[in-house]
Protein backbone atom coordinates (compact mmCIF):
# COMPACT_ATOMS: atom_id res chain seq x y z
CA UNK A 1 0.00 0.00 0.00
CA UNK A 2 3.21 2.30 0.33
CA UNK A 3 4.27 2.09 -2.37
CA UNK A 4 0.63 2.75 -4.36
CA UNK A 5 0.35 5.54 -2.56
CA UNK A 6 3.86 6.77 -3.30
CA UNK A 7 3.27 6.27 -6.88
CA UNK A 8 -0.23 8.43 -6.27
CA UNK A 9 1.58 11.37 -4.70
CA UNK A 10 4.10 11.28 -7.56
CA UNK A 11 1.93 11.47 -10.09
CA UNK A 12 -0.37 14.46 -8.52
CA UNK A 13 3.12 16.07 -8.28
CA UNK A 14 4.12 15.81 -12.01
CA UNK A 15 0.61 16.19 -13.41
CA UNK A 16 0.51 19.90 -11.15
CA UNK A 17 3.93 20.61 -12.44
CA UNK A 18 3.05 20.35 -16.01
CA UNK A 19 -0.42 22.01 -15.60
CA UNK A 20 1.98 24.72 -14.29
CA UNK A 21 4.70 23.71 -16.97
CA UNK A 22 7.68 22.94 -15.13
CA UNK A 23 9.85 20.72 -15.95
CA UNK A 24 10.50 17.95 -13.92
CA UNK A 25 13.78 15.90 -14.12
CA UNK A 26 13.89 12.94 -11.35
CA UNK A 27 15.89 10.33 -10.23
CA UNK A 28 16.37 7.83 -7.95
CA UNK A 29 17.91 8.49 -4.65
CA UNK A 30 21.61 7.52 -4.03
CA UNK A 31 21.85 4.17 -2.28
CA UNK A 32 23.57 5.24 0.39
CA UNK A 33 20.31 7.74 1.81
CA UNK A 34 22.53 11.23 0.32
CA UNK A 35 22.31 14.08 -2.04
CA UNK A 36 25.15 14.66 -4.58
CA UNK A 37 25.87 17.38 -1.79
CA UNK A 38 25.80 15.43 1.09
CA UNK A 39 21.98 16.12 2.44
CA UNK A 40 20.69 13.30 4.60
CA UNK A 41 17.51 11.97 3.00
CA UNK A 42 15.43 11.41 5.71
CA UNK A 43 12.15 12.78 7.65
CA UNK A 44 13.51 16.24 8.86
CA UNK A 45 11.21 15.89 12.19
CA UNK A 46 11.72 12.31 12.95
CA UNK A 47 14.99 11.53 11.40
CA UNK A 48 13.74 8.03 9.99
CA UNK A 49 12.11 6.72 6.11
CA UNK A 50 14.36 6.82 3.48
CA UNK A 51 13.89 9.15 0.13
CA UNK A 52 12.72 6.79 -2.95
CA UNK A 53 12.63 9.63 -5.17
CA UNK A 54 14.47 13.03 -5.92
CA UNK A 55 12.25 15.35 -8.35
CA UNK A 56 13.80 18.59 -9.43
CA UNK A 57 11.15 20.98 -10.54
CA UNK A 58 11.83 24.15 -12.63
CA UNK A 59 11.95 26.14 -15.60
CA UNK A 60 13.88 25.12 -18.58
CA UNK A 61 15.37 27.39 -21.28
CA UNK A 62 12.89 29.00 -23.40
CA UNK A 63 12.72 28.33 -27.14
CA UNK A 64 11.10 27.79 -30.37
CA UNK A 65 8.32 24.93 -30.30
CA UNK A 66 8.68 21.91 -31.68
CA UNK A 67 7.32 21.65 -35.48
CA UNK A 68 4.16 18.99 -35.04
CA UNK A 69 2.61 16.73 -37.95
CA UNK A 70 -0.68 18.07 -39.60
CA UNK A 71 -3.74 16.10 -37.08
CA UNK A 72 -4.90 14.42 -40.55
CA UNK A 73 -1.14 12.84 -41.25
CA UNK A 74 -1.44 10.69 -37.62
CA UNK A 75 -4.86 10.28 -36.82
CA UNK A 76 -7.73 8.54 -39.22
CA UNK A 77 -10.89 8.72 -37.96
CA UNK A 78 -13.91 6.23 -39.96
CA UNK A 79 -17.50 6.60 -39.15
Amino acid sequence: MDWLRAGQALEHVLLTAMLHQVSPRSRPSPSNGRTCDGWLLRDPVFGTGQAQMIVHLGYGPGGPRTPRRPLDRILTIEP
